[in-house]
């Protein structure tokens, strides 16, 4: 059994910390005769220090030195002070972390080479039980459910998101890509997405990254009824986000089949990639048996990444894959708006280095909460959705596409959709469905074309020649084998 350190010896060692304001190192303190233990020893008590948030160090390797907590919180009260005013400093949000967050910060945060070395633990998975164990206990998920609740539980499965596809696209997206270091802000992504035009300055990956977003989000939305956590949408979802971003393109969709070392961390994943194929199983059966859409979105953002399935992009595949239940209970998505980047990459280490979920737990209920404020004005308009539409909807957006691409007039725009409605809706479907894409087709602006896969180009051409629906007069049908249309 190991032996229980006495408090008193942390105690002294703060006292003795304190006789050094500028710090000391690990050899000037194994010189005091205060200290008769080893240097190994003294190393693992200011280890357990540091991660308890007692103390801190400054500066690295041979350089290292370590100050007492109150130290560091008087200087850098000081250099705030000292700082001048005009100083501009990047927001940062006040996120109330826990003593627990603060532990494994304080530990992950330390240099590698203080780090210990760890590997896959098979146990972190193996013990966890589906309604069972819990990461979110009762309280905080009925807290997270009131705040995610907009009262379309009963509405199809994806109502919310494809209601407000274009907003989640440019939020989710673009926040999801900011935490992979990609550096369009906001206003270019909403830009990019809505015109086709890239933002200046930025790199093809960079691109590559928001129209993959795009491209997932528009699968969760589209697709609600029939994704979950399985074996064919998460390697699907992989697909999609790696599209054009891999060097070995067989890589898309498909697990990892070689080992994998993560930068920044001392923590190494499943080397053998054909023990990810059972392992992977085994995860994706046990979040599907989560009852509740909180733990399994948390679950996910957890376990994806220690995993470390793909070759690359778990992390983004986790954050995507973590909406699935949300999405399919219509609850409000989950997009880490204004979440820190680098808080975001301390709590997944925590989860790899130490298996403990205290930093990122605190993270995600914090995001959820920001996700929420930014979606309230949404329980004022969101309506029972028409199920004649919601049943439609593909066939919907496609004559709209079909139009825009195809018309070069008025009265070629109503012929195809005529004539396609006359070929796809039995007669007493046709007229319906007709009233419906001429009112979606009036109502199309820059804003709103992205939902229809639509360039920002083609729309104003058949825009500007004529073709807009206000103008469409009734005529009769004619052979369709007079128009040669560009599918």
């Amino acid at each position: 059994m190991p032996r229980v350190i006495p408090e008193s010896e942390y105690e002294n060692l703060k006292k003795l910390l304190k006789a050094f304001p500028e710090g000391v190192s690990i050899s000037e303190l194994l010189r005091l005769p205060d200290i008769r233990i080893s240097k190994r020893t003294l190393q693992r008590r200011l280890d357990s220090m540091c991660i308890a948030g007692l103390i801190h160090t400054q500066g690295k390797a041979r350089a290292l030195k370590y100050l007492p907590q109150e130290q560091t919180h008087s200087t850098a009260k000081s250099s705030t002070q000292e700082a001048p005013q005009n100083t501009t400093k990047p927001y940062r949000p006040d996120i109330p972390y826990s003593s627990e967050a603060t532990q494994i910060k304080a530990s992950v945060t330390r240099p590698l080479t203080h780090r210990k070395k760890v590997g896959h633990k098979v146990e972190f998975l193996d013990y966890y039980q589906p309604n069972q164990s819990s990461y979110l206990n009762s309280a905080l998920r009925q807290e997270l459910a009131s705040l995610g609740n907009l009262g379309t539980q009963n509405s199809p499965p994806g109502t919310y998101l494809r209601h407000n596809i274009n907003n989640i696209s440019v939020d989710l997206g673009w926040n999801s890509s900011r935490l992979e270091g990609n550096s369009y802000t906001q206003t270019e992504t909403r830009h990019f997405l809505s015109s086709g035009h890239p933002a200046a300055g930025k790199n093809a990956d960079e691109h590559q990254m928001i129209l993959n977003h795009q491209s997932a989000i528009e699968m969760l939305a589209t697709q609600t009824e029939c994704i979950n956590f399985n074996h064919h949408t998460i390697c699907n979802l992989h697909a999609i986000i790696a599209d054009n971003l891999l060097t070995n393109p067989a890589a898309c969709g498909r697990l990892r089949q070689r080992s994998l070392n993560i930068p920044a961390t001392t923590y190494t994943p499943i080397q053998q990639p054909h023990l990810l194929d059972s392992r992977f199983a085994q995860l994706l059966t046990k979040v599907s048996a989560i009852s509740d859409p909180f733990e399994q979105a948390f679950f996910t953002l957890v376990h994806l990444p220690y995993l470390q399935p793909f070759e690359h992009l778990n992390n983004t595949v986790a954050r995507l894959a973590a909406n699935i239940p949300l999405t399919r209970q219509n609850l409000i998505p989950l997009s880490f708006a204004d979440a820190p980047r680098s808080d975001y990459n301390e709590a997944i280490k925590g989860v790899y280095e130490l298996n403990r979920v205290d930093y990122l737990r605190d993270l995600f209920v914090w995001a959820y909460q920001r996700s929420a404020s930014r979606y309230t004005n949404a329980r004022d308009y969101l309506g029972e959705p028409d199920p004649f539409r919601l049943k439609y909807r593909v066939e919907i957006q496609d004559l709209v596409r079909l139009v825009i691409l195809s018309a070069k007039d008025a009265t070629e725009s109503n012929y195809i959709l005529r004539q396609e409605a006359d070929t796809l809706f039995t007669a007493e479907l046709q007229g319906k469905i007709i009233d419906i894409v001429e009112k979606e087709l009036k109502g199309l602006h820059e804003g709103n074309i992205a939902r229809y896969r639509l360039p920002l180009e083609q729309f104003q051409k058949w825009k500007n020649e004529g073709a807009s629906p206000a103008k469409i007069k009734k005529t009769e049908p004619v052979d369709s084998g007079q128009l040669n249309f560009d599918w």
